[in-house]
């Protein structure tokens, strides 16, 4: 009886025996001998290049530790977890990566079994399968934010057989095709498996047994093992036409293939039996003979068709870019095009510059499409430390002719002018009595432009209106304690709107007397928010919310908004509109920028500056030509028309 490790790989459409993100290792200590395999496999596209490097990473550290097998396994993946988390945090968020990995320890004839991220292996027993995939936090891959937690499982060889496989095969064939794969027995399993997923680009399938033909070798080097090939009688060696086919020469592993011993027939019982075999012997040389001159070649040639195939495929996308007038159509046949060129420069012969003149094209285009404006310094109006005294830790900002600065912290409203050229001065404090009620902690303000006023909902469901000049008031708003949440207002025409994410509804309420003492009006019907934050209305009504910014027209949801972005805004702070050029602003600190998209959806530009990496909230001026955005530390000033 011995562990069988069978497996074979797609990797760019190419049958290889020992794929790229797989790593075998073996580790000898006190007198313990584990054998290790390590699958790791890419979250995204950009990650496939870095899996055999954290595949390693992770067998190098097993191999140096002298705890148990889980707890090896454990310190390895995390620590791999904690040295990639530190690269993607030293990176920009395009080059950042994460990994799932799959690790399989195999000791005495029990194997343990370690997941991290979106993996799966299975376990079969008899008629049984049991399906393993990580849950919770154990379904988080390498390199995120967050710590890691492993799944483990222990599978006894003897009784059961393990299959690696890459988690797109289940995606393309679905679970019925794999476990009817593994049904006809472990030594035709991979060959039966191949039939159905030799169409992939890429994948690695691993499969662990214990069989009674092969004898344990842990005490192996550290090269990768052959596959297994399965002989079939009467000959010693027989191609089996469902298998996968034979790797080219280039690839061809060094380590001895582990065999199966059978009991086999005498093939020289009788002269007439020696003489056919001479026969089928002199002929396979010759058939040897005539492959070895002609198949480099015609490898070759097919392998410079391919490539010229994919030139041209790559071609047809980048001048779909350059061509498309529509910023979301050029972005997706961009996206294509960087896709195939990956592909095309793996398979690029020596010194071909078609690949690089390519490239040099795709940039050209993604440049154009990006629309980065880098933005000079930005000039500093107002000093949040020392200014206002205090360090304000949640602060809005709303504009007209002057700056109303909001401090959530301690529950204040103050004012300044447009240029902050005199100091802020407080117009509203929690706790006060106004009008001869007391005010309340700001939830929500906007500026009316029609009357002329801020107006602020407080946390009890009080409206406030409070003047250029003057104390605040308070003004009627019929059936506010029925609202669920108040998450932002908007003016709009002199109607005021208030955007309820719990209540999945934006209600309009119309002007009565000074205040809004009239029946509100749903808009939406019921529509579903995550972290409703911001609100903008035009006669259309624009929503920020967790899952980005979202056009609602007569209650109707319209197409997505920055349609053609590079990349789409992951916690987005703000959103202000230019009424006049027919632009929104979102805010994205974690990018370092302001995108800017129209009504339409269209992606239109991104403003970038390092500063805004604080990015808390934004206003602009009345005739646009100036952004205002508040820091960490201050509100600066900004040209958003600088952008292309």
């Amino acid at each position: 009886m011995g562990v069988w490790v069978g497996r074979y790989a797609i990797a760019q459409g190419e049958v290889l025996e020992h794929g790229p993100w797989l790593v075998e290792r073996r580790r000898a200590q006190d007198d313990q001998r584990v054998r290790l395999l390590v699958l790791a496999e890419p979250t995204d596209e950009r990650s496939a290049e870095f899996c055999h490097e954290v595949a390693d990473a992770i067998a190098a550290l097993f191999r140096r530790e002298s705890l148990s097998v889980t707890g090896g396994l454990l310190r390895a993946l995390r620590q791999a977890h904690a040295n990639l988390a530190e690269w993607n945090r030293r990176s920009l968020r395009e080059h950042r990566v994460s990994v799932a990995v799959t690790c399989v320890a195999i000791k005495d004839r029990e194997a343990t079994v370690a997941q991290v991220g979106p993996t799966v292996a299975y376990a079969r027993s008899g008629a049984l399968l049991r399906r393993l995939s990580p849950s919770g936090a154990a379904a988080q891959p390498l390199g995120g934010s967050d710590a890691i937690e492993p799944a483990f499982e222990r599978v006894c060889l003897p009784e059961d057989e393990l299959l690696l496989l890459t988690s797109n095969v289940e995606h393309a064939i679905g679970l019925d095709e794999i476990e009817s794969s593994l049904a006809v027995g472990p030594e035709r399993a991979l060959a039966e498996l191949f039939m159905r997923t030799r169409e992939l680009q890429d994948m690695t399938a691993v499969l662990v047994a214990d069989l009674p033909q092969v004898e344990d070798e842990v005490d192996g080097a550290d090269e990768p093992e052959a596959a297994l090939e399965e002989p079939a009688e009467p000959a010693p060696v027989a191609r089996v036409e469902s298998a996968p086919p034979p790797l080219p020469r280039e690839v061809a592993p060094r380590a001895r293939a582990p065999q199966i011993r059978r009991p086999r027939a005498s093939l020289l019982a009788n002269p007439s039996q020696r003489a056919q075999v001479l026969t089928a012997v002199v002929g396979v040389v010759l058939l040897s003979a005539v492959a070895w001159f002609t198949l480099p070649g015609l490898l070759q040639n097919d392998r410079a068709v391919r490539f010229d195939e994919i030139v041209a495929a790559v071609q047809s996308r980048v001048d779909a870019a350059a061509n498309a007038s529509d910023p979301a159509s050029a972005r997706a046949a961009l996206v294509e095009a960087q896709s195939q060129l990956a592909t095309a420069r793996a398979a690029a012969p020596e010194g071909d510059a078609r690949v690089g003149e390519l490239d040099a094209r795709v940039s050209e285009i993604a440049a154009r499409l990006d629309r980065v404006t880098d933005l000079p310094e930005p000039r500093r109006l107002l000093e949040i430390r020392g200014v206002l005294t205090t360090p304000i830790q949640r602060v809005s900002l709303v504009s007209a002719e002057a700056l109303w600065i909001v401090d959530h912290t301690r529950g204040r409203i103050l004012v300044t002018d447009a240029q902050a050229s005199a100091a802020p001065r407080e117009v509203y404090r929690a706790g006060e009595r106004y009008d001869g009620t007391v005010a309340r902690d700001p939830a929500a303000v906007t500026w009316d432009q029609v009357g002329r006023r801020l107006l602020v909902i407080d946390n009890e469901r009080v409206l406030w209106q409070v003047p250029e000049t003057g104390a605040p008031t308070h003004v009627a708003l019929r059936g506010a304690e029925d609202l669920r949440s108040v998450n932002a207002i908007a003016a709009y025409s002199g109607n005021l709107y208030v955007l309820d994410g719990r209540g999945g509804e934006v209600w309009r309420y119309l002007p009565a007397g000074s205040g809004y003492d009239s029946e509100r009006t749903g808009l939406l019907g019921g529509a579903s928010f995550t972290d409703a934050r911001a609100l903008v209305v035009d006669g259309d009504v624009f929503v920020l919310d967790g899952s980005g910014l979202r056009h609602f027209r007569q209650g109707q949801e319209q197409e997505q908004l920055l349609r053609g972005i590079d990349r789409a805004p992951q916690a987005p702070v703000a959103l202000v509109q230019d009424v006049a050029r027919n632009r929104l602003y979102v805010g994205d600190p974690v990018a370092r920028r302001i995108v800017i998209t129209d009504r339409a959806g269209l992606f239109q530009g991104q403003l970038r500056h390092n500063s805004l990496l604080d990015l808390t909230a934004m206003a602009l001026s009345p005739d646009g030509a100036t952004m205002y955005a508040l820091t960490a530390d201050g509100i600066y000033a900004l040209d958003p028309l600088t952008a292309r």
